[in-house]
């Protein structure tokens, strides 16, 4: 009767310990599964994580890229740019002055050499004028010669300045002065020819200059703009301001314009139009354009120009603006 309770307690507790063992299996499944659907969920994190951090880079990756990019052509376009074109044209500065120098010894040799027979040839035929009465053939013959020895002097006056070009006086004047005197001289003899010379109205600006040799400069292309217009036309002067960018960097300037309404300039006498000795005149030297512009440089300033064919041409002398 013992031994049976005894299998039956034992069964019991048997009994128990299987299911406490079930239960302690199912609660090692139930972790296990926590733990593999924990790991996944991190590992996911981690995933998205690292994409989102490769996308970040690559962003910032592409940005800089963009930004450097942008940085370059900043740096190309407000620094290197200029400075290649300040080169350039400081190269060809450099080329022209030297072919300039060479071209004005050569000019200073001939014109002194012409100058003294010409003087003694105008001094002899003062003389002979004196023996013919006017009106008669021999006066008139007299009068051809004189007026080919004074077209002969201007010649040489215009070998030897564009020689020896004379330091120019400064002083600081009015940028509407020059072009109104020279309205005042040329105006009527303009309007014989049929063209119009006109000034607009100016904002009040000052310039430092040599007032004489500016007002030859402007008369030099008011004459050049005249000649350009076959049957009449309009000649426009203007003073405006403008910045302009120079080795130190940018600066007021003012540009004292020559317009006008002419045939413009071809091509092919464009690429030489500051070229000395080079014209398209019958009776031209083609210094004066050479003279002009190293008298504009010798004061700070330089002489550009803008043409279009049938349209017309644009001089214009740039000068730094008195501030101050």
């Amino acid at each position: 009767m013992e031994t049976t309770g005894e299998a039956s307690a034992s069964l019991v507790e048997y009994n128990e310990f299987s299911k406490q063992a079930r239960h302690l299996n199912d609660l090692g499944l139930d972790l296990a599964r926590i733990h593999y659907e924990q790991r996944s969920e991190v590992l996911a994190h981690a995933n998205q994580t690292m994409t989102n951090l490769r996308l970040s880079v690559l962003g910032l990756v592409g940005l800089l890229f963009v930004f450097g990019a942008a940085l370059a052509a900043m740096v190309y376009r407000d620094i290197i740019a200029p400075l290649r074109v300040k080169l350039v044209e400081s190269q060809a500065l450099v080329e022209r002055h030297e072919k300039l120098a060479a071209l004005g010894l050569l000019a200073a040799g001939v014109a002194h050499e012409i100058r003294n027979p010409l003087t003694a040839i105008k001094a002899a035929l003062f003389i002979q004028q004196k023996k013919f009465q006017p009106g008669s053939p021999e006066r008139d013959d007299i009068g051809l010669v004189e007026r080919e020895i004074l077209r002969l002097e201007r010649i040489v006056t215009e070998f030897l300045e564009f020689a020896r070009p004379a330091e120019p006086e400064l002083a600081t004047i009015s940028a509407d002065q020059p072009l109104a005197e020279v309205q005042a001289l040329l105006k009527a003899k303009l309007a014989e020819d049929g063209i119009r010379l006109v000034r607009e109205a100016a904002p009040p600006m000052r310039v430092k200059v040599d007032p004489a040799q500016i007002k030859q400069v402007l008369i030099n292309l008011v004459q050049n703009a005249a000649d350009s217009m076959d049957h009449g036309g309009t000649i426009t002067l203007r003073a405006r301001p403008d910045r302009k960018q120079f080795a130190s960097g940018k600066a007021d300037v003012v540009v004292l314009e020559v317009a006008d309404t002419g045939k413009g300039i071809p091509p092919e006498v464009e690429a030489r139009i500051f070229d000395p000795f080079f014209t398209t005149k019958d009776s031209g030297t083609g210094l004066g354009l050479s003279i002009a512009a190293r008298m504009v440089e010798k004061q700070g300033g330089s002489l550009q120009y803008q043409t279009q064919i049938n349209r017309g041409t644009t001089f214009g002398i740039v000068l730094p603006e008195v501030t101050a």
